[in-house]
C-alpha cells in the first residue's frame, strides 16, 4: 500500500500540468514544465488497491487455515 504514495506525490506535484506552469512574485517570474498528473494518480491508486486487496485476501486465508487447523466443532 505504501508503494502507492510515491506516484501520488508525483501526481500532486504535477497537479497544474500538463504543460508550462508559471508563478509570479513582485520581483520575478519562474516557469516550469509539468507532466500530466493522471497517469501518476492512476498508478498510485492501482498500487493502493492491489495492496488492500492482497492484505484482505491474506487475512482471510489465515483465518481459513486457523479454522481448518482447529478441527470440526459441534
Amino acid at each position: 500500500v505504501g508503494a502507492g504514495a510515491f506516484p501520488l506525490v508525483i501526481a500532486y506535484l504535477n497537479r497544474h500540468g500538463p504543460g508550462d506552469f508559471c508563478t509570479r512574485t513582485a520581483s520575478s517570474e519562474s516557469c516550469e514544465e509539468q507532466w500530466s498528473p493522471w497517469p501518476w494518480a492512476a498508478v498510485g491508486v492501482a498500487l493502493i488497491v492491489v495492496g488492500v486487496v492482497g492484505c484482505v485476501r491474506l487475512r482471510n486465508g489465515r483465518r481459513r487455515q486457523a479454522r481448518m487447523a482447529s478441527g470440526p466443532t459441534g
